[in-house]
């Protein structure tokens, strides 16, 4: 995302506008905010996973055995 922000929300928009739903895991999500607060978080990059998280339509955490399973609705992102 970092190297290519342009492409991925131009596809992102390109899916959204055929009704398909944007997911991510749990642990990307968690990722992606953590780099936020890390060493080499930039103004930029904040903005980036920002616009980024609110065309997420769910993300999805682990069950027990081990499939993702929609866990939070968008208003939580």
């Amino acid at each position: 995302m970092r190297k290519r922000p342009a492409s991925v929300l131009q596809r992102l928009t390109n899916e959204v506008e055929q009704g398909n739903r944007i997911v991510i895991s749990a642990i990307t999500y968690a990722e992606m905010r953590y780099v936020q607060i890390g060493k080499k978080a930039s103004a930029k990059h904040k903005v980036l996973v920002d616009e980024f998280v609110e065309r997420v339509d769910a993300v999805l955490s682990w069950d027990q055995s081990g499939d993702l399973q929609p866990s939070c609705p968008h208003s939580c992102v």
